[in-house]
């Protein structure tokens, strides 16, 4: 018998972070470890001031829930150790309450685990879960239960053990001509396969799946009806939503597993090469590729000008969008080290980029032109000891590209912090407030239900 799914990805990881010396060409990642998942966090926010923020993580439970058992009144002996989806309610001060358990506390069961953000959709009324069992779990966002959603493998094949989902589930709207709007679904398998589900009923699109030629880890970002991913098989993928044609691809010299940032017509996606590349998403053409000393793993982000790309090396870098001079490599602005290798997608918050490394160290950089020489550091945040940060962080207020009047309207908590979990399960929302110390508004383990240090 090989190595589970788990134990694989583990072991690439721990792989990864030595691979400064690895040629791009043996740079194959190869899977699975005793791991449940990297305990992501997903966040349904809060529009108005005094309301709640729903905040979503899957994580195994505690080896020891005798204490737990007392304060529920519950057996949960079988509960050690499973994996579970919780949602807890945040109004951004105190500690946040547990509404519900998926599957219920005491049951004995739960998932295998997790390695991508649940996706939720407000309108439907749907949070969803990608399982490293293969399956997907579309569960009421309010009560946590499978009745008013749906559950399934994503592969529609019963000879056919599922694999893996690593990649965090997409939600995307699609016009098409003749059905009008609908809220698709989107995962990506280990099984080498792209996915579309009608999101409200788990009805697979009759195109499904689209096939590459290895695994996918890569999450899906989504524009006009395509959808941009890539695959172990080094390939980078533009897809029709519509009718599930190839619309382009381009080859890199590694896997690509992380995830893809759209920007100003160009997709820029990372390569287990060293690279990052900048393609045109219309027609895939290469525009530039910047090379760093180890693997693009997180997803680069954008503050509307610069492009901020953390990579293995422990460095993020900060990049103009625009193609270099002819015949000339592309430069950095600056660069940032972090000290330990970066998998963990950053966030932008009004102050600056919020960065996390693997070994729990957390920064918030400057990102104004003034400080564009070494990327300033204005603050170490919190560091999380308690796991490794691994799963992409979350801004305290949903992105919104104004900018403007309505974030304006938000409380000063919900502009200012950042959620964050450790791989075991510790779930810190950090503040970022300006002119005030950078520190945990509060922590919450959410493996044993109880407020943490």
């Amino acid at each position: 018998m090989g190595k589970s799914p788990l134990t694989r990805i583990g072991a690439l990881l721990a792989f990864a972070l030595l691979a400064v010396a690895c040629a791009p060409t043996d740079c194959t990642p190869g899977l699975g470890g005793e791991n449940v998942g990297w305990a992501p966090v997903s966040a349904s926010f809060a529009q108005a001031a005094g309301e709640s923020t729903t905040v979503f993580v899957v994580s195994p439970m505690d080896g020891d829930l005798d204490d737990l058992a007392v304060l529920t009144g519950q057996d949960l002996g079988d509960d050690e150790r499973r994996v579970k989806v919780r949602a807890l309610e945040d109004f951004g001060s105190g500690s946040p309450r547990v509404i519900w358990t998926y599957p219920p506390l005491g049951s004995g069961t739960g998932l295998e685990g997790a390695f991508g953000p649940p996706a939720v959709s407000e309108e439907l009324g749907l949070v969803f879960v990608g399982g490293v069992d293969g399956h997907i779990y579309a569960l009421n966002a309010e009560t946590g239960e499978e009745s008013t959603g749906w559950q399934r493998a994503v592969r529609n094949d019963p000879s056919l053990e599922p694999q893996p989902i690593v990649g965090a589930p997409v939600l995307a709207e699609l016009v098409n001509s003749e059905t009008g709007p609908a809220t698709l679904l989107l995962v990506v398998s280990e099984d080498g396969n792209l996915y579309a589900f009608n999101a409200g009923t788990g009805d697979e699109l009759p195109w499904s799946p689209f096939r590459t030629e290895d695994k996918i880890w890569s999450t899906p970002v989504v524009q006009n009806g395509v959808a941009y991913f890539g695959s172990h098989d080094h390939f980078v993928y533009a897809v029709d939503l519509r009718d599930g044609h190839q619309v382009w691809r381009y080859e890199t010299g590694g896997a690509v597993v992380g995830n893809p940032l759209l920007f100003a017509g160009k997709l820029f996606i990372g390569s287990f090469d060293r690279n990052l590349y900048a393609l045109d998403a219309d027609d895939g053409e290469l525009e530039w590729a910047f090379a760093s000393q180890n693997w693009f793993w997180a997803e680069p982000v954008t503050d509307g000008e610069t492009i901020f790309a953390p990579s293995m090396d422990g460095y993020v870098y900060a990049l103009s969008p625009q193609n270099p001079p002819s015949g000339e490599p592309k430069e950095a602005l600056w660069r940032h080290y972090m000290e330990s290798p970066i998998v963990s997608t950053p966030v932008l918050v009004p102050l600056g980029l919020v960065v996390g490394a693997v070994d729990g160290r957390m920064r918030l950089l400057s990102t104004s032109p003034s400080n564009l020489v070494d990327g300033e550091v204005i603050s170490n945040l919190p560091t999380l000891e308690e796991g490794e940060i691994k799963a992409p962080l979350v801004a305290g207020a949903p992105p919104n590209p104004s900018l403007g009047t309505e974030l304006d309207s938000l409380s000063v908590i919900q502009r200012y912090s950042v959620f964050v979990a450790g791989d075991n399960g510790v779930v810190r929302r950090i503040s970022v407030t300006e002119g005030q110390d950078k520190e945990s508004i509060w922590c919450f383990d959410s493996s044993i239900h109880r407020q943490c240090n």
